[in-house]
């Protein structure tokens, strides 16, 4: 006979009588967990569990911290302190992964068989949902399971849960925030919107419950831990954002706090348990999107990010996984919210302002497949690079798919949607999860050299679909393709017309500008040029397949190399390649990517699969060519740099340059670069709204521009191309400057873009000391006995010609970066990273040909504030010589410093100068 203990919120908990028929003491009975009903665990018997061993829960390690560690360090000190009746010792017990030292057989055996004496059919479980709702309910007590209830002859799992709403303004909208995608460390993925939630933790299991009491399930029960102390600990748990970073970014609204039961409901997680659910949901508001602190949260622009529980790696012993259950991979989106908490449905008048792609949830799996190889592999270090091959290694292209694609791509009925599914054909895409916080250490181990990309998660992703999406809509100018590349399309993927209104269109006046006045017939010259498009009898456009084909593959590897996990080492029978020597690690991505080409094919299946001859042709753009029109037409870069090797090798008399190979190369630089913002979905954005119009004239003139290479110099066309620009800039820029200082200010018209105003007026008030280094380095060509004309150079430059040059790799992103901060901090730090490395290359007239590059990407997108914020946190930023032809600018720790020195590393450290608005900065 059962005994009834509890009649409240709609459900009875029940217990039954033990084997003897003796009635068990209620204090007993009401155990966490406790299926059998003793406490103990008589070995005689089979009778009962031990209790939890208070040795081994001290050794549970803190393994649920979500993601940044700038968020602040999930310490279990810090919860402590927040909670005193916390002890460390509960708290440890209470993450969301099972570490498999934790799991004792016996224990687990036998609350199996408690759960199949009860009814509960369990067969169809796997074993990590047993483990798991033991570690729940027996050691974490996030849950309680009753005995038999009278009235559905079954068990149930009670729990008292938190759920979150974060809401933010996202250009304008409401969104809320929610995990779309859960990936478990085997690989099994669920799709299911899911906000920030946590089971509280009920009290130890000494404690004895008054079940008739009716608070065991109101809104203030005693029984668990505070509801808004578990609030906190759910953000820091899932989303990895601590105490104080919550206190600082978010507010509750204290009016949305919610409480409700679900009863009896069917556990998706448990099949064939039900489950009662007493439900706290609670609001909050990110109270300034646009602060640089909740970056971390995907904003201000809304985009996906992903966060880890548990620990997401594996070691092996003796074949036998050491992975903790529950571990998994979140990806977090943001979502249009209305008040009933549903998506925002689509209407006419309406756009998504979130215009990037969702990460394919294959692209997860992916992931989890290549860190689960790295890890049985982690010994094998074959060259060139460990990751790499570990990553595509065996991958394939599906082909028949790819030329389908091709052959389709000027099609109308081919919609953007079935385009963007297609992709998923090419297996390099789903190197780009690899950059960033989700990066398997295994992976980071084998390249232990690697620096951060600098790069939010996805972010590369979105480019590369970005340039995917900028070669369709070129493909099909004639159909839909100046529309899709001008507004972007709604959230059908269907290409917004021109009449759509402003709020579909912002900004409405640059949109429309570009759709009637761009040159498309250029664009159209040179897809025909490079035999992408093909003109039939009829005189009709038509796709040409193989080339089409031949341009998505260079697309799909073209940006792989960004993620640093995947740079080669130069191979000691291959060196020197490219000035890199044996067992440098080649840091420049199109270098690298060559390398690979040329060597290691294999391992880069969108190229190997294509035919000889087409390999040729991307070997061409991509390694022959040594060509960088980024560099022109940004004047990054000395002319030698940029144009020397491309002369070169457009004299070989043992190749064939053909016509279509170099209008590829120029057909994939602009689709790259239409792609550079994030926001695929948006349109090409980089060319249509940041891009003054007559800019982008200027580059697609560049184009012929460039062809000059073959009777002139490589700094007669380089100054050809500046003058040009200078001349064409709307408003007018008065007569082409002349004097000292009038190779800074032609390049920096065009490094800066849209900033470039600010900055040639602040030219005029650097330290003469500044300007002095300016005006010499940035005059310098890179070229044996040339120089720039005469009235543009500093005199000693002319008569003296020196080197190596610098090509300050990502100089221009640094300067367009500028916003609100001061044009002359931002000078000021571009002459330190000359002066800088010309103490690492002193200056020597038989160093005049070469150039040395300098890589900025660790500060290129940094403002002010946080460039001097570094100092304040005993981070100091220094440039590295990382081999004869590179160094790098890396934020470093003092300690670091010494490792350095320790190691005979070459380095500097930025003197840095404060910024004129001393009030931006924020003092410690």
């Amino acid at each position: 006979m059962g005994t009834t203990l509890c009649t409240a919120g709609g459900f009875k908990v029940c217990c039954n009588d033990d084997k003897q028929g003796k009635k068990v003491p209620d204090e007993v009975v009401t155990t966490f967990g406790e299926l059998t009903v003793p406490m103990r665990f008589d070995a005689a018997t089979g009778n009962g569990y031990g209790q939890p061993n208070t040795a081994e829960q001290d050794a549970v390690s803190d393994l649920s911290a979500g993601v940044d560690s700038q968020l602040g360090d999930p310490d279990s000190e810090d919860e402590v302190a927040h909670d005193p009746s916390m002890t460390k010792e509960a708290l440890n017990m209470r993450k969301s992964v099972v570490p498999p030292k934790q799991m004792n057989a016996l224990e687990s055996r036998l609350f199996l068989q408690g759960l199949e004496e009860r009814g509960l059919d369990v067969s169809v479980w796997s074993q990590e949902k047993l483990d798991r709702l033991f570690w729940e309910s027996h050691k974490q007590q996030r849950c309680m399971l009753t005995q038999k209830c009278p009235s559905s002859g079954r068990i149930k799992r009670v729990l008292r849960l938190v759920k979150i709403r974060i809401l933010s303004d996202i250009f304008g909208v409401e969104h809320v925030l929610f995990s779309r995608l859960q990936i478990s460390i085997d690989g099994s993925t669920q799709h299911r919107k899911q906000l920030p939630l946590r089971r509280l933790a009920w009290k130890t299991p000494e404690a004895k419950f008054d079940f008739d009491d009716p608070k065991f399930c109101q809104e203030a029960a005693e029984y668990t831990e505070d509801w808004a102390q578990g609030c906190k600990r759910a953000l820091k748990d899932r989303l990895g954002l601590s105490f104080a970073w919550q206190q600082q970014h978010l507010e509750e609204d204290k009016f949305a706090h919610t409480f409700r039961i679900e009863d009896n409901v069917e556990s998706a997680s448990y099949p064939g348990l039900l489950s009662c659910y007493a439900i706290h949901e609670i609001v909050f508001r990110v109270s300034d999107a646009t602060h640089p602190g909740v970056q971390c949260l995907g904003l201000p622009s809304g985009q996906e990010f992903a966060t880890t529980e548990g620990n997401f790696e594996v070691s092996y012993d003796g074949g036998r996984t050491n992975e903790e259950i529950g571990s998994q991979l979140n990806l977090w989106t943001w979502e249009r919210f209305t008040a009933d908490g549903m998506k925002y449905k689509s209407e006419a008048t309406s756009r998504n302002p979130i215009k990037r792609v969702p990460i394919p949830s294959l692209s997860g799996k992916v992931l989890v497949g290549i860190r689960s190889r790295a890890h049985r592999r982690s010994a094998d270090m074959r060259p060139p690079s460990p990751a790499l091959r570990v990553a595509l290694e065996s991958r394939q292209t599906d082909w028949s798919r790819v030329s389908l694609m091709a052959g389709r791509i000027s099609d109308a009925a081919y919609s953007l949607s079935e385009f963007y599914s297609d992709l998923a054909v090419f297996p390099e895409l789903d190197l780009y999860l690899l950059d960033g916080d989700v990066v398997p250490a295994a992976l980071r181990n084998m390249r232990s050299t690697a620096a951060s990309s600098g790069r939010t998660i996805g972010d590369e992703y979105q480019r590369t679909v970005g340039a995917f999406f900028a070669i369709y809509w070129l493909m099909r100018l004639d159909v839909d393709g100046k529309e899709g590349f001008s507004f972007g399309v709604d959230d059908e993927y269907r290409p917004i017309r021109p009449d759509a209104g402003e709020d579909r269109l912002y900004p409405a006046e640059k949109r429309v500008k570009f759709y009637r006045e761009s040159q498309w017939n250029e664009f159209q010259a040179l897809m025909l040029d490079a035999e992408l498009l093909v003109r039939a009898a009829d005189g009709s456009l038509k796709a040409n397949p193989t080339r089409v084909m031949t341009l998505l593959a260079l697309t799909a590897v073209h940006d792989i190399m960004k993620v640093q996990t995947l740079l080669p080492t130069v191979q000691p029978e291959h060196a020197p390649y490219h000035d890199y020597a044996a067992g440098d690690m080649i840091g420049d991505h199109d270098e690298a990517l060559s390398y690979v080409m040329d060597y290691y094919p294999e391992l880069l299946p969108s190229f190997n699969g294509l035919s000889d001859e087409e390999k040729k042709s991307v070997q061409f753009t991509q390694c022959e060519i040594c060509f960088n029109q980024g560099w022109l037409v940004q004047a990054e870069a000395p002319p030698g740099t940029i144009l020397t090797r491309f002369r070169e090798t457009l004299k070989r008399t043992d190749m064939q340059v053909r016509k279509r190979d170099v209008a590829l190369y120029f057909v994939h630089w602009v689709t790259d670069l239409a792609g550079a913002e994030p926001t695929p979905l948006g349109g090409c954005e980089k060319f249509v709204i940041k891009f003054p119009l007559q800019v982008l004239n200027s580059f697609l003139r560049s184009f012929k521009v460039v062809t000059l290479i073959a009777t002139q110099t490589e700094t007669q066309v380089m100054e050809d191309y500046l003058t040009m620009r200078w001349r064409e800039h709307m408003p007018s820029l008065g007569p082409v400057p002349k004097g000292d200082d009038a190779l800074v200010k032609l390049r920096l018209l065009c490094m800066a873009q849209t900033n470039s105003e600010p900055l040639l007026k602040a030219l005029a008030l650097v330290s003469k000391e500044d300007l002095e280094v300016l005006c010499a380095e940035l005059s310098r060509t890179g070229c044996l006995g040339q120089s720039f004309s005469a009235p543009l150079v500093p005199k000693s430059v002319r008569a003296t010609p020196q080197g190596p040059a610098f090509l300050v790799y990502y100089g221009p992103a640094y300067l367009q970066s500028l916003g609100s901060d001061d044009p002359v901090f931002r000078l000021g730090v571009l002459a330190e990273v000359f002066r800088l490395a010309r103490a690492l290359w002193p200056a020597s007239a038989e160093e005049a040909g070469k150039s040395v590059t300098v890589r900025i990407d660790a500060i290129k997108a940094c403002s002010d504030n946080e460039m001097q914020q570094a100092e304040r946190n005993l981070r100091v930023w220094a440039m590295v010589k990382k081999n004869n032809s590179e160094a790098m600018v890396e934020g470093l720790a003092l300690k670091e410093l010494e490792g350095l020195k320790d190691s005979n590393i070459d380095f500097r450290v930025l003197a840095l100068k404060a910024p004129r608005r001393a009030s931006k900065v924020v003092r410690a």
